[in-house]
C-alpha cells in the first residue's frame, strides 16, 4: 500500500472484498449493493464508477480491464490521482492512459494469482510538447512525413507503415 498513502479522500471502486478499502480508510464503492463485502468496517456506497463521488483525492481502479478502467475514469468526475491495475493487458491501459492525459507518477509490482502485475498511480498530466528537427533523423521517417507541413494547432492521425517506422519485425 506504499503508492497509496492514508488520509486522503479514497474511493475503492469495484472493492469486491474490501481489503484495499480497509487498508487505506478507503469508501468501498460498487455498482451494485449485492456485489459489496459483507465487511462493516468500510462505508460503502453504490454507484456506477466515480459518479456521484466528489472531490476524489485518490481513485482505486484495481482487478478489472483496461476498457472498464479507461471507461470510469472518462466517465469522471476525474480524481486528483488514481492508482489503476489491470491483470492482462497493461500495454492497452498504458496507451489509453497516455492518450487521454493521465502521467504515470509511480508504478510496481502486486502479486497476482503467483505472478506479478503491474500496478500504476497516475495523474492527470499535462500533455508535453515534443519537438523534433525535420530531416534530422531524429525519429522515425512516417513521423517527418506525417508532420511535414503542418500549421500550427493542426491535428493530423498518422497510419504508418512498417518500411517508414521500425520496419517489418518491429522495435523489439
Amino acid at each position: 500500500m506504499a503508492m497509496a498513502p492514508k488520509g486522503k479522500r479514497t474511493v475503492d471502486v469495484g472493492c469486491d472484498h474490501g481489503h484495499v478499502a480497509a487498508a487505506l480508510g478507503a469508501i468501498g464503492s460498487e455498482r451494485e449493493a449485492h456485489r459489496h463485502s459483507p465487511r462493516r468496517d468500510i462505508p460503502k456506497v453504490v454507484a456506477n464508477g466515480l459518479a456521484g463521488h466528489v472531490d476524489v483525492e485518490l481513485a482505486i481502479l484495481t482487478g478489472m480491464g483496461p476498457r472498464l478502467i479507461l471507461g470510469i475514469l472518462d466517465r469522471g468526475p476525474s480524481p486528483k490521482e488514481a492508482i489503476v491495475h489491470s491483470p492482462q493487458h497493461s500495454h492497452a491501459l498504458r496507451q489509453g492512459l497516455a492518450s487521454r492525459g493521465w502521467a504515470v507518477c509511480a508504478e510496481g509490482l502486486a502479486p497476482e494469482n503467483g505472478r506479478f502485475a503491474e500496478v500504476l498511480r497516475i495523474k492527470p498530466g499535462p500533455v508535453l510538447p515534443f519537438s523534433f528537427e525535420i530531416g534530422a533523423g531524429q525519429v522515425i521517417g512516417g513521423w517527418e512525413q506525417g508532420v511535414s507541413g503542418m500549421k500550427v494547432g493542426e491535428v493530423r492521425k498518422l497510419t504508418i507503415p512498417p518500411k517508414l517506422g521500425y520496419g517489418a519485425r518491429g522495435a523489439g
